[in-house]
């Protein structure tokens, strides 16, 4: 009885997520589309006071709604109904498309972004999954970087494995924020009230896992962070299928 009544209490948790998620997403998808129009200056000239205005409505909105999806992504996996389409996907393009959409957090934060990759790299994956992946990982990098710190986004292929791995240069964590940081709602001490769910990489981890894929974390206090996403590679099953 005590059991069916947890399961009850977190699905009643879910479907409260799923639809604050849905309900959010409409609204500041509309304040991000308006934001657009004013930024390409559709319906005439910006006064030249409000023009960097356009661009910070934008950036802020897709913080928020990277924190909605979060808690959509979160209630949507506790509850076994996360679907993933499972394909043959370019890890490269996808961190070269979060790194473009990534450059105004970066730069207003002053920290470098790099990318290194080569041309090509084929996981078997869910695009959109990956994408979030790379989104909760640079998001956070950057958050928790200071001014001058460099943030660089990698993936490459090892043996059987494709990697998609964040590296930064900023604060870093002891082992007591490290184990903090991997459940849902917690937020390392060096935070430092920064905004956040305390869900990105929890939800990273569920990803992942999701996947067939595993998550490493490197770090150290004052040494940065680098955080390595490991997912079967396209090509190798492939070949393991052929045999």
């Amino acid at each position: 009885e005590g059991q069916q009544r947890a399961r009850d209490e977190v699905m009643e948790r879910t479907s409260f997520f799923a639809a604050l998620g849905h309900d959010l997403k409409s609204p500041l998808n509309a304040i991000i589309g308006f934001a657009d129009i004013m930024d390409g200056e559709i319906r005439g000239p910006m006064p030249k006071a409000y023009q960097d205005y356009p661009g910070l409505i934008r950036e802020s909105g897709h913080t928020l709604l990277r924190l909605v999806e979060d808690l959509l992504g979160y209630a949507r996996s506790e509850a076994g109904t996360y679907e993933l389409d499972i394909a043959a996907m370019d890890l490269a393009a996808s961190g070269e498309s979060v790194m473009r959409q990534s450059q105004a957090q970066a730069e207003q934060a002053g920290v470098h972004l790099r990318f290194d990759a080569p041309q090509e790299v084929l996981a078997l994956a869910d695009s959109d999954a990956v994408r979030r992946i790379w989104d909760n990982l640079v998001s956070n990098a950057i958050k928790y970087s200071s001014t001058g710190d460099t943030v660089t986004m990698s993936a490459f292929q090892r043996g059987p494995a494709c990697l998609l791995q964040v590296r930064d240069t900023g604060a870093g964590m002891d082992a007591d924020d490290l184990a903090r940081i991997a459940k849902p709602f917690a937020q390392g001490r060096n935070a430092k009230g920064r905004a956040g769910t305390g869900l990105g990489l929890a939800m990273v981890h569920r990803l992942a896992e999701l996947q067939s894929g595993t998550v490493k974390i490197e770090t150290a206090l004052g040494t940065g962070t680098t955080v390595t996403i490991t997912l079967p590679s396209a090509a190798n099953v492939a070949k393991r299928a052929a045999e």
